[in-house]
């Protein structure tokens, strides 16, 4: 009764009211409480408490009696997450989410996250790891792998490590996503021969 009660408060946009309600039905190990932690989260998002939002989304996403739900609330906390700049727990709630989910419909969206936060932890060389492990990749992993491995050998250029630059600059050739990091690895590749004196 309290969830349906909650629920309605949600769907009439009384957030304040469907919080008091969701709360201790969230509290429940059974799908109802699973399907209440994640409405509990939007919640709190719509009422602009991101942390709690966070909090309550996490619970959602952790259980998996209402696997549909452990889907959407890992893709809301992964949002979420991204947009507080927590890149590192978006690369941690997504990193198996294909393999989770390997229908979803929400994969294009995952993957989107993904990239992003891989781009902006400035982390490249766990993402290079990362991504090299996939079995499939998709299209926008493939562009964020062309990035990652040029900023990457851009790092390793400018301390002096033009082997090792070479060689990401080689992984990121491979791809024909974005034509200014194309060039800019031809362009880098070139300099690094030069420098090292391997015409």
């Amino acid at each position: 009764v309290q969830y349906k009660i909650g629920y309605a408060n949600y769907k009439t946009d009384d957030f304040k009211a469907a919080i008091y309600n969701f709360k201790d039905v969230a509290l429940q190990k059974d799908s109802l409480g699973q399907n209440a932690a994640y409405h509990l989260g939007l919640s709190y998002l719509k009422d602009n408490n991101k942390q709690y939002a966070l909090t309550a989304l996490n619970q959602a996403r952790n259980q998996t009696s209402d696997l549909p739900v452990t889907e959407a609330a890992t893709i809301k906390y992964a949002q979420l997450n991204y947009e507080t700049g927590n890149f590192r727990e978006v690369i941690n709630s997504l990193s198996d989410f294909n393999k989770k989910f390997p229908r979803s419909k929400m994969s294009d969206e995952a993957d989107d996250i993904l990239s992003e936060s891989f781009l902006n932890s400035n982390n490249y060389l766990e993402a290079i790891r990362y991504i090299e492990k996939l079995n499939n990749r998709s299209s926008r992993i493939n562009e964020t792998y062309q990035r990652v491995t040029y900023y990457q050998a851009v790092n390793y250029f400018n301390d002096s490590k033009f082997q090792e630059a070479v060689a990401l600059l080689d992984k990121s050739l491979e791809h024909n996503y974005d034509k200014e990091i194309r060039a800019a690895s031809y362009f880098l590749k070139g300099e690094a021969y030069s420098i090292a004196q391997r015409w």
